[in-house]
């Protein structure tokens, strides 16, 4: 499967559709543009996870973002700003010899914004290959806040959390900054 087959759900073509009447062009440009931004940034994303890029990855996130990993892992709960984004996403790249992914769904809510704002929910499929040799495939879905264009809020949802648990139990997990440090 190529990237550019996974399936790109959008609000926009069914607000369109009853909101522009007349020009079938004038109806699906938003549409289309929204499926033109979310294919490129998909494509960022998935650039970066194939080639273990962590600072790739973390330039789509804001300064002040927030990664947020489900309870029963090693890297559990928030990660904030771009700096611990990027080093938890150093350890996950450090920790596997190689990562593959697979795009399946993306959901655009709010896809035609002016702004910049969006929620955008992404399934994906992970086969992950530790530098041990141990191997996990996972399902995640994803959902994130942009603003701006950029990823504020992203809170991952595993189908297995104990595979994954299991997988990254070995993983150096960086240090935190203390949540006064914090600046929101």
């Amino acid at each position: 499967m190529e990237f550019r087959d996974f399936r790109l759900w959008s609000d926009a073509e069914e607000a369109d559709n009853v909101t522009l009447e007349g020009n079938p062009w004038r109806r699906r440009r938003p549409a289309m543009f929204a499926e033109w931004f979310w294919r490129k940034q998909m494509g960022k994303v998935y650039e970066a996870f194939e080639s273990m890029d962590a600072e790739r990855l973390a330039r789509l996130w804001a300064e002040d973002a927030v990664l947020e990993f489900p309870a029963g892992t090693p890297m559990a709960g928030p990660w904030r700003g771009r700096a611990e984004i990027e080093a938890i996403l150093r350890a996950i790249f450090a920790h596997n010899a190689s990562i593959s992914v697979t795009p399946h769904r993306v959901a655009v809510y709010h896809p035609w914004s002016p702004t910049g704002s969006m929620t955008v929910f992404a399934a994906w499929t992970f086969n992950e290959v530790g530098r041990d040799g141990h191997t996990y495939r996972g399902d995640v879905v994803s959902r994130s806040e942009i603003r701006h264009w950029k990823t504020v809020h992203t809170r991952d949802c595993f189908s297995n959390v104990p595979g994954n648990a299991e997988h990254y139990a070995t993983m150096e997990v960086p240090p935190r900054r203390a949540p006064a440090e914090h600046v929101r």
